[in-house]
């Protein structure tokens, strides 16, 4: 059984079609996750801004040895 030359330059159309359609998937995918991923950094930017404003407040200091030093000490005694 022979296949025809127009038979196979069919099939390798519908297979470049295919290629460009899984390419473009991929890109849509890697498009979405970098998305999802900036969309994380700034949520988790937002939050560590809000603790540090929160922290400020009510400690009164915004020198950060200071505040570090704190921190250890408060954990150390509520361990």
């Amino acid at each position: 059984m022979e296949v025809s030359e127009e038979a196979i330059a069919k099939k390798q159309a519908q297979l470049d079609k295919l290629t460009m359609e899984i390419e473009q998937l991929e890109q849509r995918k890697n498009t979405q996750l970098k998305r999802e991923r900036s969309q994380a950094y700034k949520e988790r930017t937002r939050r560590l801004i809000q603790m540090g404003a929160i922290t400020e407040k009510y400690l009164g200091t915004s020198d950060t040895a200071e505040l570090e030093k704190w921190l250890k000490e408060y954990v150390a005694k509520n361990r």
